[in-house]
């Protein structure tokens, strides 16, 4: 513990980053801070249904449904609508002025042809 306490320039009699708990252990005390910045918003493209069967298009709408409605129950983060999203599809580069920091993309499968079957 000596060792560490000097590589961080800190000491036991004034703790600043570990604090000994007598008959218990060390507790860190140091201030943390986070060097990344909060993602308040939040761009969920279109699934891509991997399946190639349009009538199985509807799942792949099904599922972004379902996973922009469970983002926007987190209180801190704010999903795009549809037609922001739709915007953001078609641009590869997220520094669009006003845009979302962030965006997900992804697919699903369905069927056989998924697990390997006819």
């Amino acid at each position: 513990m000596n060792k560490l306490r000097e590589a961080l320039g800190d000491s036991a009699e004034t703790p600043r980053f570990i604090e000994t708990l007598a008959r218990r252990g060390y507790r860190f005390v140091g201030k943390i801070e986070s060097q990344a910045p909060a993602i308040r918003a939040l761009a969920v493209l279109p699934l891509e249904n991997l399946s190639h069967d349009p009538k199985q298009e509807f799942f792949a709408e099904g599922l972004t449904e379902a996973l922009i409605t469970t983002l926007a129950k987190i209180g801190a983060l704010a999903p795009l609508g549809r037609e922001l999203r739709a915007r953001f599809a078609r641009c590869s580069d997220l520094t669009v002025r006003n845009g979302p920091g962030h965006r997900a993309a992804g697919a699903s499968q369905t069927g056989a042809a998924g697990a390997g079957g006819a």
